[in-house]
């Protein structure tokens, strides 16, 4: 309990520095020092924290108060692609955005942060279609991020605008994992519904946006996090995309089986015949997470589709208005595409056609370019040839050879992981997440051969 109210605090304070950075005050180290012995004096309930964690507050704040993105997106667009946002900003309300924007800032996110990410995010809304534009369009676009750099924060503001807009069907491929695709739509339900997905059938208190939005402007879903999508449990929620007045959100593996079914509900629930020219004015905003993975059709030398890559675009093809957009930290799968690749049935292939942009990252963030691009000799070098596995596996081994004794490397390797982890939470707290990555070679399935075992 007291891990929350050192978060909450924390949270608070961020909300104060911000707000007085905002007004033109220099928030520095003198300053953040003072107004936490205030605060220690004015507010009670904060009497119990020890002094480690007023430490640990404070250095959560000076880390994160003045972090800023010095780049700007980088932006390459089709100059085909009709921009329309600058025209319409002033007649649309932003409730949603305005909502997940207080949840961030609450968060202990930096208002610089946020303002940056949301011209990017304005960038990526711009190129997409303009929903109330009639007719049939569909747009293509691929948003390029470093590894754990804001790309899911980046994209869950723009779903979050993209509603505000006009888009009413939201499909997230969120993964390959049922792991990843819960994981998803966790930050969905924080950062768009605003309340627990598995208790539909609970009043419950609001989460994340929820609780900074009117509960007249709901989201509404066909997953949770209990479950992905099934026909049936569809059904029994009676929505029909003509008939509900807010958004719909889906949160949905990367398998074929469920997007195959969730394209024949569609298809079935709204008597839609595509040879016959009979699609959904509706407009559709899917987001492919991690979309060099899978979504990429390998078998096009062959004549032939992928089933996920077939699939994703038969559910785009039911669309008249439609905006496919992949996100990935890796591009090089997309940007090869085929871009004249067509099917008279499912339309064009996912080449990102009409937009690609890239994020920046913000000052703080410690990625590839800190490891690999310096010209410093004294600094130590990151890789570490690894010459003793050998104990472990052989190089030329089957599936079936016995897996040898843990070598030394593999040792200090697991080491270093639970100290950097100790260090961690002790200096942020409890860390929500903490994982390591083990292989040892693809053809085996498991790793509890390993005497002593890792588990």
């Amino acid at each position: 309990m007291e891990q929350v109210a050192v978060e909450d605090c924390t949270n608070t304070l961020l909300r104060i520095f911000n707000e007085a950075k905002a007004s033109g005050q220099k928030v520095d180290e003198a300053f953040i020092g003072q107004t936490i012995e205030q605060l220690k004096l004015m507010l009670p309930q904060y009497k119990t924290f020890s002094e480690d964690d007023w430490k640990t507050i404070k250095f959560k704040i000076e880390t994160n108060i003045n972090v800023e993105i010095d780049e700007h997106p980088i932006i390459l667009a089709s100059p085909t692609v009709e921009r329309w946002l600058d025209h319409k900003r002033g007649e649309l309300e932003w409730d949603y955005w305005k909502a997940y924007k207080e949840y961030l800032i609450d968060q202990g996110r930096s208002l610089d942060i946020i303002k940056k990410t949301e011209k990017t995010i304005d960038e990526i809304l711009d190129c997409s279609g303009d929903p109330h534009k009639e007719g049939k369009w569909n747009r293509r676009g691929l948003v390029m991020g470093n590894v754990q750099s804001g790309k899911t924060q980046n994209y869950l503001g723009l779903i979050n605008k993209a509603i505000d807009s006009g888009y009413k069907v939201i499909v997230v491929l969120g993964g390959h994992l049922n792991e990843l695709r819960t994981q998803t739509q966790e930050r969905l339900d924080e950062g768009v519904i605003g309340k627990e997905s598995k208790k539909r059938y609970e009043s419950g208190l609001p989460i994340g946006v929820g609780k900074y939005r009117d509960e007249n402007l709901r989201a509404l879903y066909c997953t949770t996090t209990d479950g992905d999508f099934k026909k049936s449990v569809a059904n029994s929620f009676g929505i029909h995309f003509s008939s509900v007045g807010g958004p719909i959100v889906f949160v949905i593996k990367k398998w074929a089986s469920v997007l195959n079914n969730l394209y024949e509900w569609i298809a079935e629930k709204h008597s839609l015949d595509i040879e016959a020219g009979q699609k959904l004015n509706t407009q559709l905003l899917l987001i492919d997470d991690e979309a060099d993975y899978a979504s990429i059709n390998t078998k096009h030398e062959k004549g032939d589709i992928t089933a996920i890559n077939n699939n994703i675009r038969k559910i785009l093809s039911l669309f008249n208005r439609s905006t496919y957009i992949g996100y990935t930290a890796t591009p090089f799968a997309n940007i090869f595409i085929d871009p004249d690749e067509e099917h008279i049935d499912i339309g064009d292939d996912l080449f990102p056609a009409d937009f690609m942009i890239r994020i920046p990252t913000p000052d703080s963030y410690v990625g590839q370019k800190h490891f690999f691009q310096s010209n410093n000799d004294t600094k130590r070098d990151p890789v570490v040839i690894v010459d003793d596995y050998e104990k472990l596996l052989p190089v030329k081994s089957k599936k079936d050879t016995p897996v040898g004794v843990l070598p030394e490397s593999l040792k200090e390797a697991i080491r270093c992981y639970l100290i950097t982890v100790a260090v961690r939470s002790l200096i942020y707290g409890q860390v929500k997440l903490a994982t390591v990555l083990e292989s040892f070679q693809y053809k085996r399935s498991d790793s509890f051969g390993v005497n002593p075992p890792l588990y």
